[in-house]
């Protein structure tokens, strides 16, 4: 089965189609709403003021395995629709307090209540999407949901500066709200939404994804992993300002985004053989090396730090496709929207980490050594990756 045919295949499974769709409103709102909130608070109060929202929002992220226990214990629906109505509620909150210059405070813990409450739509699509799919093709409907993700990343932030420049200030963060509401509606009335857990399988401490050995090494990964990610993302605008252009550093995340769709959609395509020998240390390792290559191209100039550029993107959707479907495999029976959750979380404590880490090492020796530590913090991820998974973890992902 090669290239297009994978395609074929992937779109003739039953309730693809639909589930694909919703999945890709989901990750579009991702991409919308982290960037217009930062450009709402700074409208109507500093760009700093803007920041410390924004990281607000970001330190509710880790709430994300409350989130996947409920969906796992009572069902991704009742989670959804609870989920939703705090959420919206919040954003309206946040809206209404910038909009009559309220105190800062309410809108900080606005953002945080709203991302604490946001609705696991994401996970939910996701764990959809890899139950619609055979064993075989599993690891090409996980490239394809990381696909999803970069292109959202990539179309976001373009629906946000344009909704708040043409509408009005607050109108993407009401754009988000809206996309929001839509996805999680319609994946609450998927009827291929996965079912929670039996009640045999409830509360068994063996259910919980942190009592197992491979998956707390896993969490390392996409600690590791996302360390190295943000490292990159402070990187590239800092090598741009030290070469005379602010704007360079956005044409290489450009540049680094468009590399991962297309590597995200190779892998999607490419025969069961061959895609289940792209395991999660083979992904780290090709971004532990591209990127080591890209901290020696900064020394050469724009022509050399492009491709290279798109060579780390090349590595990232498959990774991504590859940590989710490597937890996903080895997550407790019960526990795979926990262990998503997790997951997510333990990304958002890496990218944290690599943010600052990477602004200092910027700040003290130049953006090459940004690099140089993200293609580190990739190597010691690959070198984490759980060994071969337990029988039992095998079974399961084949299930």
């Amino acid at each position: 089965m090669k290239g297009l045919a994978v395609y074929r295949s992937l779109s003739t499974l039953p309730g693809f189609p639909s589930t694909a769709a919703v999945a890709a409103v989901a990750k579009l709102q991702s991409g919308v709403f982290s960037l217009s909130l930062l450009l709402t608070v700074a409208h109507y109060r500093t760009v700093g003021e803007a920041g410390i929202v924004s990281a607000a929002s970001a330190a509710g992220g880790l709430a994300a395995p409350v989130r996947g226990f409920l969906a796992d214990r009572h069902g991704y629906r009742p989670v959804l629709h609870a989920a939703l109505a705090l959420y919206l509620a919040c954003l309206v909150g946040v809206i209404g307090n910038e909009h009559r210059h309220g105190p800062l405070t309410i809108t900080v813990l606005g953002a945080l209540a709203a991302a604490v409450t946001a609705p696991p739509v994401g996970i939910a699509t996701r764990m959809t999407l890899r139950s619609l799919a055979p064993p075989a093709l599993r690891p090409n409907m996980m490239s394809f949901d990381a696909t999803l993700t970069d292109v959202g990343f990539i179309a976001g932030p373009l629906v946000a500066s344009a909704v708040h420049t043409a509408i009005a200030p607050w109108a993407g963060v009401a754009t988000a709200a809206v996309l929001t509401a839509v996805a999680t509606l319609l994946t609450a009335r998927s009827v291929h939404l996965p079912a929670p857990a039996g009640p045999v399988e409830r509360g068994g401490r063996a259910r919980r994804p942190l009592s197992h050995h491979g998956l707390r090494r896993v969490l390392a990964c996409a600690l590791l992993f996302f360390t190295g990610v943000r490292a990159i993302e402070v990187a590239f605008p800092s090598w741009g300002a030290e070469h005379g252009s602010a704007a360079l550093g956005g044409v290489l995340l450009s540049v680094m985004a468009v590399g991962s769709v297309a590597g995200g959609l190779v892998m999607s395509g490419l025969p069961h053989r061959l895609s289940n020998t792209i395991t999660l240390a083979v992904t780290l390792a090709v971004l532990a090396a591209a990127t080591c290559l890209m901290a020696f191209a900064s020394h050469l100039g724009p022509t050399v730090v492009l491709p290279a550029a798109a060579l780390v993107g090349v590595g990232l959707a498959p990774t991504f496709a590859t940590l989710y479907g490597t937890a996903a495999a080895l997550a407790p029976a019960g526990g795979q929207a926990e262990t998503q959750s997790w997951i997510t979380a333990f990304m958002h404590a890496g990218g944290a980490a690599g943010t600052a880490a990477a602004g200092l090492l910027s700040d003290a020796h130049a953006a090459w050594a940004a690099m140089a530590f993200g293609a580190t913090v990739f190597a010691s991820a690959a070198a984490a990756t759980p060994r071969r998974a337990p029988p039992s973890a095998r079974r399961q992902a084949l299930s």
